[in-house]
C-alpha cells in the first residue's frame, strides 16, 4: 500500500507507461520556494551514496513512516 502522505498511487495498468506531470518546471521556481538551514546543505548529485541513502531514511522516519 502506497503512502497516503505521500500521495502516491497505484497504477490500474502498471505494465503500460505513462508520462509524469511535473509540480513545476525549473524555470518556476523562484522566490517562494522556502530555503531552510545555514548554506551548509550537501550537494545531493555529489554526495556519497551510503550517505544520501541515510539522509532519505531520516526524512521518512521524520514524516512519520515505519519500517
Amino acid at each position: 500500500m502506497p503512502d497516503r502522505g505521500l500521495g502516491g498511487r497505484l497504477s490500474a495498468k502498471p505494465d503500460e507507461r505513462v508520462a509524469v506531470v511535473p509540480l513545476r518546471e525549473p524555470g518556476q521556481v523562484g522566490s517562494d520556494v522556502v530555503v531552510q538551514g545555514d548554506g551548509e546543505e550537501p550537494d545531493l548529485l555529489t554526495m556519497d551514496p551510503i550517505e544520501f541513502e541515510g539522509l532519505v531514511a531520516e526524512l521518512f522516519r521524520a514524516r512519520g513512516s515505519r519500517r
